[in-house]
């Protein structure tokens, strides 16, 4: 279930929206009723509503306010304003704060109400299988941080001999050709303005984006390095011609480069 929180400063709205519809027909259930901005951010604060039903003009604290304050601290934060005919120019401001729609109080009817509940749910559901995925890439991500670490032990020697064994069972590698590419990939432009969260995002999303490409070619292994490099060992299959061996990674490189153009400014490094 789903929750939301009613704000409203007039107590036939909120007993309104409290019984114009069943609510347990939805998924949504109601965690609270709040009768101003202020009380309404409190209640954010206490519950984390997934959606927030707000009037626009109330005392102490207006909706337009509460939809800005609670925007900068959960920029996907579901909400339906409440507005009257002659007061919808505080709507079409608060529409473009990013709210998902809008109810007019004196045409209320359930089945408005109902049709705007069960989009809002479909929608958080796929936001939550989003985040299940991302989630999902992050820890893979993380894996393959540990597990190049584990490999820079090998190669640079400075594990024992007898634990060599128990490091390889825990790094399997999809590397199961007779001949290997390596490449460095690099993003190096990205704008400036972004923050630590959204950089490592966009390392997390070019991470996927080289999986995918590699998985779709003849598999293999990626490394992040740094704060915005990755290591690439491709398979590929061993010819006496040099030029061919050649010919196969310019065929990877272009595919990573053709997965990862949509994404925010990136470049290939050497």
């Amino acid at each position: 279930m789903y929750k939301v929180l009613i704000v409203d400063d007039e107590l036939p709205a909120r007993e309104t929206l409290k019984k114009i519809i069943d609510w347990n027909q939805t998924q949504f259930e109601i965690c609270g009723v709040a009768r101003n901005g202020k009380e309404g951010i409190d209640m954010f604060e206490t519950f984390r509503p997934d959606l927030i039903i707000t009037d626009i003009q109330m005392p102490v604290m207006d909706g337009i306010r509460l939809i800005q304050m609670v925007k900068e601290v959960c920029v996907n934060q579901k909400f339906i304003i409440l507005s009257c005919h002659e007061k919808f120019q505080y709507a079409r401001a608060a529409l473009k704060l990013g709210v998902e729609d809008y109810l007019l109080k004196d045409l209320l009817n359930p089945d408005d109400l109902y049709v705007l509940l069960n989009k809002i749910s479909n929608d958080l559901d796929q936001d939550m299988q989003l985040s299940e995925v991302e989630l999902g890439n992050e820890f893979d991500y993380q894996m393959d941080a540990f597990r190049f670490a584990a490999i820079k032990q090998l190669i640079s020697e400075s594990i024992k001999e007898d634990e060599i064994g128990n490091l390889i069972t825990k790094i399997p590698l999809h590397l199961n050709s007779e001949a290997y590419v390596v490449m460095y990939y690099e993003f190096d432009h990205y704008s400036k303005s972004l923050s630590f969260a959204e950089i490592e995002n966009l390392r997390i999303k070019m991470y996927s984006r080289i999986k995918e490409a590699l998985f779709l070619e003849d598999d293999g292994e990626v490394y992040p390095v740094g704060d915005r490099g990755f290591i690439i060992i491709a398979n590929i299959n061993w010819y006496p011609s040099s030029k061919k061996c050649i010919d196969q990674s310019l065929k990877i490189t272009n595919h990573i480069r053709r997965l990862v153009k949509d994404e925010n400014g990136c470049s290939n490094g050497d």
